[in-house]
């Protein structure tokens, strides 16, 4: 599945979502604008290296909205198609929900504590202090984390700082009106 960060002003982005099958769906605008690296795409990096399947982008890939994305409309589709078209999305998110379990509980609080250890270990003052602002929250939700999700944070610290600083270096790069794509692999 692509995924596409736009930045849509100078404060602001999109992001549009094209799966390997179903309808190209969209966020506009998206919450949590950060001038080094999105919200969503710091949710991105998390749920991709600990692999979380129902968070976010799982439930995207898997063919639903994660009640947020709407699908992008065809010009040439008329009333009755797209009530029908939501109808079947809505009963596909339901039986997504269903399935998933508190996947989107568990990404918020590992993209907490992984942007968190990402920006006390950059080398930039400004990021620095953006942790320290984190550190009051810091250990509340640390311990509303299972052990197991814990665990697999702080293993992971190193691959998911590496892909963060990678994608921070690609959006700083893009201009209002461009694009940053990344590819959502099939996780097991």
């Amino acid at each position: 599945m692509e995924v596409v960060f736009e930045r849509t002003g100078a404060r602001s982005y999109a992001i549009e979502v094209r799966p390997a099958s179903g309808p190209v769906l969209r966020m506009d605008p998206a919450p949590g604008f950060d001038r080094w690296l999105p919200h969503d795409l710091q949710h991105f990096v998390v749920e991709e290296q600990l692999g979380i399947i129902d968070g976010v982008f799982g439930r995207l890939a898997a063919g639903g909205t994660a009640a947020t994305f709407r699908p992008v409309e065809r010009t040439s589709v008329d009333a009755r198609s797209a009530r029908r078209t939501r109808r079947r999305q809505k009963d596909r998110d339901r039986a997504i929900d269903r399935q998933a379990e508190n996947g989107y509980d568990r990404s918020e609080k590992a993209t907490f504590v992984a942007t968190h250890a990402w920006l006390a270990s950059c080398p930039d003052a400004e990021r620095r202090g953006r942790a320290a602002d984190m550190e009051l929250t810091l250990p509340a939700m640390r311990a509303a984390m299972s052990a197991v999700d814990r665990a697999a944070v702080d293993s992971a610290l190193l691959p998911i700082r590496a892909r963060l600083d990678e994608l921070t270096s690609a959006w700083e790069q893009v201009g209002v009106g461009e694009r940053l794509v990344v590819t959502w692999s099939e996780q097991e």
